[in-house]
């Protein structure tokens, strides 16, 4: 690792190796008002990768130098990294060591990243500290809302009862009724998934609209 001093122009926030939620700007304000006051604050780091200079840690006092109007940091520059999955792993590693304390989400948001990145789920426990149970399940909702998304723009998910099912014309009217009965309570059955928390409105009209339909049926 070297230390250098670098345009801040020239550094790169990645928002997908990013591990927090949001960024404060309440902690930028306060780092920039602190470091007008003269405060020393760690130097920030860099990975150099692919000749591009990529922030590893330090997206609160990056940010506080340009709210001060400087156009160059020191930083530390390492260039020894491999790929991006190593770069994300190290800017956990370093909000976990410093810095504005991650909440409860950032812990979710990073655990699920590492999850989709192939590491071992145990590993990913021991240093968020959250139980492996709580990670697998809370995965799993984020699979089902991708599933549920990903019917919705496709259009396969009906915004009216009468087209939950289409028959051809030569079906029996009873087997109509059986068919759509079955088709909308899978349907009801798997957006009613008590692990599948819904917050879009028209998907809970169009529950309760399939619950109605049911009941009548």
């Amino acid at each position: 690792m070297q230390t250098k001093i670098l345009k801040i122009k020239d550094i790169i926030v990645n928002e997908k190796l990013y591990p927090r939620e949001h960024l404060s700007q309440l902690t930028v304000k306060e780092y920039a008002k602190a470091m007008k006051d003269g405060d020393i604050f760690p130097l920030i780091e860099v990975a150099l990768f692919e000749k591009k200079f990529l922030l590893v840690d330090g997206r609160h006092r990056l940010e506080a130098n340009m709210h001060n109007g400087e156009e160059y940091i020191r930083a530390d520059v390492k260039s020894n990294y491999t790929d991006v999955k190593q770069i994300y792993l190290a800017s956990v590693k370093a909000n976990l060591k410093h810095g504005k304390k991650l909440s409860e989400q950032d812990k979710i948001k990073i655990a699920l990243k590492l999850r989709d990145m192939s590491y071992d789920i145990a590993d990913i426990s021991k240093l968020l500290h959250l139980v492996v149970s709580k990670i697998e399940r809370i995965r799993n909702v984020k699979i089902k809302r991708q599933i549920l998304n990903e019917k919705i723009q496709k259009h396969e998910i009906p915004t009216t009862i009468s087209e939950t099912t289409k028959h051809e014309e030569d079906i029996p009217i009873v087997d109509k009724l059986t068919e759509q009965i079955d088709t909308l309570q899978s349907f009801y059955d798997f957006l009613c998934d008590e692990k599948l928390k819904i917050d879009n409105t028209e998907i809970k009209t169009l529950i309760n609209k399939i619950k109605l339909k049911l009941d009548k049926l």
